[in-house]
């Protein structure tokens, strides 16, 4: 199975990775250890990361998931995984 992952930047920039089953956790960890204001999905939803107070955080998760329902995202056959 082939993830799509998202992260989103504080500037409104994002990155669109597809990330194999087997190193969906590396990729989580390394999104939070060394990414951690970074709004960081997985198949549209929330996963990790962002450094707001609560209310903002709550708010601007909620932006990102609809944002990434608009975009319709479709895994793509290979994977393309950065974080090795």
């Amino acid at each position: 199975m082939v993830h799509v992952c998202v992260g989103f930047y504080s500037n409104g920039d994002y990155v669109v990775n597809m990330v194999d089953d087997k190193d969906l956790a590396d990729n989580i960890k390394y999104n939070s250890v060394f990414r951690p204001g970074r709004f960081y999905y997985v198949d549209g939803k929330y996963t990790c990361g962002g450094m707001l107070i609560p209310e903002a955080k709550k708010e601007r998760i909620a932006q990102h998931e609809a944002q990434i329902a608009e975009m319709n995202l479709k895994p793509t056959i290979c994977a393309r995984t950065p974080y090795n």
